[in-house]
């Protein structure tokens, strides 16, 4: 037998040595479940999901707009093309942006519209404007989470 010079699979695969039972490879039940939802949001069913986070992130894009939280609106606007997108892994980077407006002070879900704060969307009372606001980052959290 002549010995193989070209580099071709000389060693297993990991996955082929890659035991199930050592430590630290299975994923806890908490990272498991957060796992799945994202699979289940990249692999399966996507599009429709897909669509309702655009649809929510554009309408709150158009409420931040409004309200001259330009900031803000840049960010929406980026994580909604990102969902769009044909790739998975842009996909997966629209979902992190996503994920990160719930995610301790100063965050998107801190965001509250009144006169004081000069944030008022034009034509909206306080009131409506962040019961809209607050159901729609519901709606994306309940999505984006499963």
């Amino acid at each position: 037998m002549m010995p193989n010079h070209s580099l071709e699979r000389t060693r297993p695969r990991r996955r082929d040595t890659l035991k199930e039972t050592w430590p630290g490879r299975s994923p806890s039940i908490t990272r498991g479940r957060q796992l799945e939802a994202v699979r289940r949001l990249l692999w399966g069913n996507s599009m429709t999901e897909y669509q309702q986070i655009a649809s929510i992130l554009d309408r709150m894009a158009g409420l931040l707009r409004e309200a001259n939280e330009d900031r803000w609106a840049e960010v929406v606007d980026d994580a909604s093309s990102r969902i769009l997108s044909p790739w998975s892994t842009t996909k997966s980077a629209g979902i992190d942006i996503i994920r990160s407006f719930f995610r301790g002070m100063g965050s998107l879900n801190d965001l509250f519209f009144s006169e004081q704060a000069g944030n008022l969307p034009i034509g909206h009372s306080p009131d409506d404007s962040n019961a809209q606001f607050q159901r729609d980052m519901q709606d994306l959290y309940k999505l984006i989470n499963g």
